[in-house]
């Protein structure tokens, strides 16, 4: 069957052209059906809502507003949020952000978690778990330390010797506080080179010497190469609770 657009004559005037009445059929229309106008409508009643197409030429039926696209034939689709559901539906189309979010969620569901020995991801950590010093956990999750992190750390550093304590170089050390030094085993403090002295000092303080082991050098003043100076601004007290002869 062939529609063709009809021709008119009004009273008195040229003759017009009319287009072809829409087909009304029970099925949508196919490739086959080639020989119509351009333009010309086709309603599928045997769907509820009906569907209209119009004809493109070549076999080709596009949607009249309310067709669904398929893969082979263009219409009309629908966007939606979850690509998931998008993959069992031709008419529902992700948005770009969805799109990223799935593609970004399969990349970080397959990735490995970071490690000493494997890249992979983690988190980057807050300063109160870098102060806290968030321990990774294998295989779980990991924790990276970012430049920010710097400044509370060192605000908050653990005690020294709280872990294994390696040797230490200073160049200058300076304290403004408290300064305790408690050790269990013996503690040497030396000065080497020539004319580099070592000085004990108080500014306003005493300066105070004292060996509590029951020994007859429990504090030993030793110069094997030079002298030994005492000065004083006020008097000079050596006194011993022994009253042996030698006691002094």
């Amino acid at each position: 069957m062939v529609t063709s657009r009809q021709r008119g004559y009004g009273v008195g005037g040229p003759s017009l052209q009319f287009q072809a009445a829409p087909i009304i059929a029970q099925r949508a229309p196919t490739t086959t059906d080639t020989n119509y106008d351009l333009a010309q409508v086709w309603v599928n009643e045997a769907v509820s809502p009906a569907v209209s197409y119009e004809y493109l030429g070549g076999g080709i039926w596009g949607s009249g507003g309310n067709v669904y696209a398929t893969t082979t034939t263009p219409g009309i689709v629908q966007l939606s949020d979850d690509v998931a559901a998008d993959q069992t539906s031709q008419t529902l189309v992700p948005t770009a952000k969805a799109t990223y979010d799935y593609g970004q969620a399969l990349v970080l569901a397959g990735a490995n978690i970071a490690s000493e020995v494997t890249q992979g991801i983690g988190y980057v950590a807050s300063d109160a778990e870098a102060v806290a010093r968030q321990a990774n956990t294998p295989g779980v999750e990991a924790f990276f330390l970012t430049p920010t992190n710097l400044d509370p750390i060192l605000a908050s550093p653990s005690a020294i010797g709280s872990t294994t304590p390696a040797a230490g170089t200073f160049t200058d050390f300076t304290v403004t506080g408290t300064v305790s030094i408690s050790s269990a085993s013996p503690i040497t403090i030396d000065v080497t080179g020539a004319g580099n002295d070592l000085t004990l000092s108080s500014d306003a303080g005493r300066v105070i010497i004292n060996g509590e082991e029951a020994a007859a050098n429990a504090i030993t003043l030793v110069s094997a190469a030079g002298g030994i100076d005492a000065d004083a601004a006020l008097q000079i007290n050596i006194a011993s609770s022994q009253s042996a002869v030698d006691a002094m």
